[in-house]
């Protein structure tokens, strides 16, 4: 029960989080979503911040145990592995909302240091899945390691990118990674 009714709240927060920010956000509106008093919210959580943090990392967990089993489909070939990997990306926006303004947040460069952390820990997360799965066409391209990186980030790139130019950021990524998914 107590598992439970932490999770409510930090569902219940990602939603305000996401849709008004943690400035506009105040443990009073996510109590009242819940129907539930405000001193419920401070047996879970010490602060509006910590709330906040958790909230991320749940959702970025989500994000990353979503990656996890995409490239662990053990009878998908790579190419819809990678297919698939985009298309988590491109829906990031609608299923992952509060991760999405995160990084929104990210690029105006005002993180704390503990969102640093979790930004940092969350791409090494998904630069380690990548890099399990891509093999390098020939000794002449790049090793995985070196590989891994660019395609994270060149992906997320290209999720902003696409937001605001309609660019078909899966297609473009697939033909980049067509030498490196055998």
């Amino acid at each position: 029960m107590e598992k439970e009714r932490k999770l409510q709240i930090i569902k219940a927060a990602i939603k305000r989080f996401s849709k008004h920010g943690i400035k506009k956000t105040t443990l009073d509106e996510v109590a009242r979503d819940l129907r539930i008093g405000k001193a419920t919210i401070y047996h879970y959580f010490t602060s509006k911040e910590e709330l906040y943090f958790e909230s991320l990392a749940f959702e970025t967990a989500r994000f990353i145990e979503e990656l996890n089993a995409i490239f662990n489909e053990a009878e998908a070939a790579k190419n819809i592995k990678f297919t698939n990997y985009f298309t988590a990306k491109e829906n990031v926006p609608e299923n992952y909302k509060l991760l999405y303004s995160f990084l929104i947040e990210t690029i105006n460069g005002s993180l704390f240091d503990n969102e640093q952390k979790l930004l940092t820990d969350f791409l090494s997360e998904e630069i380690k899945i990548i890099e399990q799965n891509i093999n390098p066409a020939s000794k002449s391209e790049p090793p995985a390691a070196e590989t891994a990186p660019l395609i994270v980030n060149q992906s997320w790139s290209l999720l902003f990118t696409s937001r605001f130019t309609n660019l078909n950021s899966k297609e473009t990524l697939l033909k980049i990674l067509e030498r490196f998914i055998n």
